[in-house]
């Protein structure tokens, strides 16, 4: 039932929400959909780590047909974020709806932002998470890269470089994706949020992905 909207530079409103429950590889895993913009239709899927971290399992988008599972979850953002821990996961990934081996590789993460993010829904202290380096993406149509959780994406080559910091999603305690870039910059533009916000943990992050 958590839902976060959306607004993208070109003015383009998507939503995203958490539908329902589902088994991938033998783990609860809670679906998110995407409804609007340029990753309308798309489906990914997350689940809470046992040190409180956020895992991503993989995602499917039936239009095309393409999805990708991990094994194991990618981590996304850690359970005790701090300005420049950085971590990797080693995964392989199986196709969608096939479950046939597809890819083996290692992605690499860091937090690399500790600040406050103004965006429409208010003013939030963020911690911005980046890859060290381009993560893997797959071409499914002439004008369609997808990005790690199977979203839209720019391709990019060689290590990032934008300055002192790469980070491309600013999370929120208690809010969950604040603001995120890739095609385009989104920023949060209101939430509807099941999870009760009266305590102060990072561990309430993961709640959100349930």
């Amino acid at each position: 039932g958590n839902q976060w909207q959306y607004m993208d530079e070109g003015d383009e409103p998507h939503v995203e929400e958490i539908i329902e429950i589902v088994h991938v590889r033998g783990r609860s895993v809670h679906v998110k959909s995407y409804v609007g913009g340029i990753d309308d239709g798309l489906y990914n899927f997350w689940l809470a780590g046992p040190d409180g971290s956020v895992l991503l399992a993989g995602y499917y988008k039936p239009a095309y047909p393409f999805g990708l599972v991990y094994e194991p979850p990618v981590q996304i953002f850690p359970g005790l974020p701090a300005l420049g821990v950085a971590w990797t996961t080693h995964t392989v990934a199986y196709s969608v709806p096939d479950d046939v081996f597809y890819a083996a590789f290692d992605i690499n993460w860091s937090v690399q932002e500790d600040r406050i993010v103004q965006v429409p829904a208010g003013s939030f202290p963020c911690f911005g998470v980046g890859q060290v380096a381009p993560g893997p993406s797959w071409t499914v149509s002439p004008d369609r890269t997808l990005g790690l959780d199977g979203r839209v994406v720019t391709p990019a080559s060689g290590l990032l470089d934008t300055g002192p910091s790469s980070a491309t999603e600013w999370y929120a305690d208690g809010v969950g994706l604040v603001q995120f870039h890739t095609v385009l910059l989104n920023t949060l533009q209101s939430s509807n949020l099941t999870t009760p916000t009266a305590t102060t943990t990072w561990g309430r992050i993961k709640r959100l992905y349930r």
